[in-house]
This record gives structure tokens, sequence and C-alpha cells, in this order.
């Protein structure tokens, strides 16, 4: 796995959990044509919402391609940065090691400010692992338009 400058098909975002015995460092997400127009839309269905003062956020169900254990290689995500571009080699997701728990309940949060960030619980113990914020709108709007896009499996 790489890290990007530019916009790729793929975004890696710092996770976190709060077990004290599982870990979880980051999520993929593949971040195609069609999920960019999905979430364009989430993001006009809640423009009505935002404009209440007491309006926080907007849950969908939905995973990305996978909570991942592995350590963040150095150099990939800077102390201050929460999400990045990736490349991926071919069959490189099958090497990452998912955290000890059996994730469950996958949802997608998009915040008033149009941040986004994945959760999931564990399957039996209840425990919580999510995303950092991420800005959905700038991924959205700045990813640039292709008819070869595509997300490994």
């Amino acid at each position: 796995m790489k890290k990007s400058i530019t916009p790729t098909p793929y975004l890696l975002v710092r996770a976190r959990t709060n077990s004290e015995w599982d870990t979880c460092e980051f999520v993929l997400v593949g971040i195609d044509e069609e999920w960019r127009d999905m979430m364009a839309k989430r993001m006009d269905h809640i423009e009505d919402f935002v404009k209440d003062t007491y309006f926080a956020s907007h849950v969908y169900w939905e995973s990305p391609l996978g909570f991942f254990a592995n350590s963040i290689d150095d150099g990939l995500l800077a102390r201050d940065q929460d999400w990045v571009y990736v490349t991926l080699e071919e069959g490189e997701i099958d090497k990452f090691s998912n955290p000890e728990n059996t994730l469950d309940t996958f949802q997608f949060v998009i915040s008033k400010h149009k941040g986004g960030q994945y959760r999931a619980f564990g399957k039996h113990t209840g425990e919580e692992f999510w995303t950092e914020d991420f800005d959905l709108e700038e991924i959205v709007n700045l990813f640039p338009k292709s008819d070869n896009d595509h997300v490994a499996s």
C-alpha cells in the first residue's frame, strides 16, 4: 500500500476502538464513482436538516471494505492526518489482519458539517470501532470522474 497525493479509488482512514484487548488501526474505503454518487445524494438529502441548530448527524447502514488491525506504515499518515488516498496492489487487501472481534452493525454517519465516519460494533462484546471523521464533501466534489473507476475485491 502506498500513499498517493492525487485521488485514487481507495481511501485509508485512521480508526480506533474502545476495546481493552483488541486493536483497530485503519479502515479502507472503496471510493469509486458509484460510491461518490451515492454520498452526493445523501448529502443532498440531509441539506434541509443541516439548517436545524440541533441536528447532529444522519446514520446509514453501510460498511467499508474493511476494518484492519495492522499498524499503519511510517510515512503513510502524518500525526495530524486522519485520512489519505492510497494505491493497492492486486490481492493486498487479503493480507491485512482484521480485529479479533467479529464486527457487526456497520454504520456510516454523515455529520452536520458533511464529515463522514464509519462505525462498527463487536458482535458478541458490543465494543465500538470507528474511524476519524473525514471530509466527505471534499472527497465527493474533488475526485475526478473517470470511466475507468474500479475497486479491487
